[in-house]
């Protein structure tokens, strides 16, 4: 008989605490009569911290919901679904169910809750056992008898011994349609026949759960991507801004400086500039001076102005701006026009300082 379809049932008294659950298994070994060819040995049920984990994790998967679904987490007067000594046992019906596993320091705990036959069980003054029933595999040999460690819980059966809880559930139990659960996972894109296996169906849940957690992780990897480029992006925004205020600060002096626009203006091309840059700037070059913005000390002693002067140098700087512009866009096609332009406006100012000074003097 392979050793994992093998099924042992381990009786432990029942001690309730306080928050529900019961002392199912204490850590350690036990030994259990087994019947097998008519031949009765003795083995050595172990219950470790390890398996223990491992039946409390199964409980709580994929697979154990689907399989609580498909058969609930039963627990018995006695133990009437072993193959074995089930026909010792009258009562076949549950009388509750088992609503989680937890693992403590010294074994194997469980929260049971109780139908009206658990109740009608646990009113009379007999005392009870917990006897778990699962299916174990062959891990090694004690003193010449087979050592076999559980793997999950299949059901827990009541014997004769202390109080257990009187939580009750609704007589009528919530498991799954099987049905019902395979039409749910065809609207999810997993087409099963209606003939398919419990582990069929536990594993078609488990890959959808995979793909989901892989679906949720892609998005949180997509999430984070775009926080990085929506912040690179607002980084490249504000250097934008800032270039652009640099570029209508530098354009709107020259302008003061040439005449074309008086200081009461200086607001209104702000925010026209700002606005459009690219249209309003150049209307803004293509305007002509007029007024005279500063003295020609060199036309007698009255501080006469020299507009003629200063046109003619406004003039200048402004053409050879235009074809430093020029030149710097030719070299650099991906600059913006308006970049070009005030770089070529500054190398203008720096070719030709008698310009400016022209400007500054009159």
């Amino acid at each position: 008989m392979d050793d994992e379809q093998m099924e042992f049932t381990n009786g432990n008294q029942v001690a309730l605490g306080e928050d529900g659950f019961a002392l199912l298994a204490p850590f350690g070994d036990s030994y259990y009569p087994l019947t097998i060819g008519g031949k009765t040995v003795t083995v050595v049920p172990r219950i470790t911290k390890e398996n223990a984990t491992e039946m409390a994790n199964a409980f709580k998967s994929v697979v154990g919901k689907v399989s609580r679904w498909l058969r609930g987490s039963p627990i018995y007067f006695g133990h009437p679904d072993d193959p074995q000594t089930g026909h010792k046992y009258p009562m076949k019906d549950q009388v509750g169910m088992f609503a989680d596993l937890e693992v403590r320091e010294n074994g194997l705990y469980v929260r049971p809750m109780f139908n009206e036959k658990g109740a009608q069980i646990l009113e009379k003054p007999d005392k009870y056992y917990f006897s778990g029933r699962w299916p174990v595999k062959k891990t090694g040999v004690k003193d010449g008898m087979a050592v076999f460690e559980p793997i999950n819980v299949t059901s827990i059966g009541m014997t004769r011994n202390p109080n257990l809880p009187t939580e009750m559930l609704n007589q009528k139990q919530d498991i799954m349609d099987r049905k019902q659960l395979i039409a749910l996972l065809a609207k999810s894109g997993i087409t099963l026949s209606n003939e398919a296996t419990d582990e069929q169906i536990a594993a078609a849940l488990d890959g959808f759960g995979a793909a989901k957690a892989t679906a949720e992780t892609q998005l949180a990897n997509e999430r984070k991507t775009l926080e990085t480029v929506n912040a690179e992006l607002a980084k490249v925004k504000s250097e934008s801004e800032a270039s652009r205020k640099d570029q209508i600060t530098s354009l709107i002096n020259e302008r003061l400086v040439s005449g074309v626009i008086t200081e009461a203006e200086k607001a209104l091309w702000e925010g026209r500039l700002t606005h459009n840059f690219a249209n309003e700037s150049k209307a803004l070059i293509e305007l002509q001076p007029k007024l005279k913005t500063s003295q020609n000390r060199a036309v007698s002693g009255d501080r006469a102005r020299n507009p003629q002067g200063n046109k003619e140098a406004s003039e200048k700087l402004l053409q050879f701006a235009n074809e430093a512009a020029n030149e710097i866009a030719k070299s650099n096609p991906k600059i913006s026009p308006e970049e070009a332009y005030r770089l070529g406006f500054e190398s203008a100012q720096k070719a030709h300082p008698e310009l400016v000074n022209q400007l500054n003097s009159n």
